[in-house]
């Protein structure tokens, strides 16, 4: 139960430091060249809950398989993103399942020399690979509400990591 309430306290901090980096003023100059960070604004994490998947994990049923290797950390939480909000380039050390509960998210993530752009709207959910570079915005004029649920190896503080942008990503 300690191991527990450390955790908590240890996302707690590691989602509230990235969401004052990630509310920075909306009139704050990004970065322009693609190989600098493009740096998260408008986005604000509200860690709902967190705990240890404490041992090996094999699931398999309704044509869904989950396997891990050992305890894992699991961290849930609600996100707002203001209208031109942006996570900015991107990744993560584990998946992340993410589900749009009102708005529609603008997705971007490199393919070869293109950078097609997807949308998730309000009712649809997708699963980020750990390590996958992408990035996500608000590019409507009404904020976007989700829940996502963050896994990865039990210690991480850092669910989400700024990454330079892809050199042909020109979005």
């Amino acid at each position: 139960m300690k191991r527990f309430a450390v955790l908590i306290t240890v996302c707690a901090a590691a989602v509230a430091a990235f969401a004052t980096a990630a509310t920075l003023p909306s009139g704050a100059a990004a970065p322009t060249p693609t190989n600098q960070v493009d740096q998260a604004h408008g986005v604000h994490i509200t860690p709902l809950s967190a705990g240890t998947i404490g041992s090996r994990v094999h699931a398999h049923s309704a044509g869904i398989k989950i396997a891990t290797r050992g305890p894992r950390d699991m961290l849930v939480t609600s996100i707002v993103v203001d209208p031109g909000g942006s996570f900015g380039w991107h990744t993560h050390p584990g998946p992340v399942l993410v589900a749009v509960s009102k708005g529609t998210l603008a997705f971007y993530e490199p393919n070869g020399k293109r950078c097609p752009r997807s949308t998730v709207t309000s009712g649809q959910a997708f699963i980020e690979d750990g390590g996958d570079v992408h990035l996500a915005r608000n590019e409507t004029s009404h904020p976007v509400e989700l829940n996502a649920i963050f896994l990865a190896h039990t210690g991480t503080t850092e669910f989400l990591t700024a990454v330079p942008a892809p050199k042909h990503c020109h979005v």
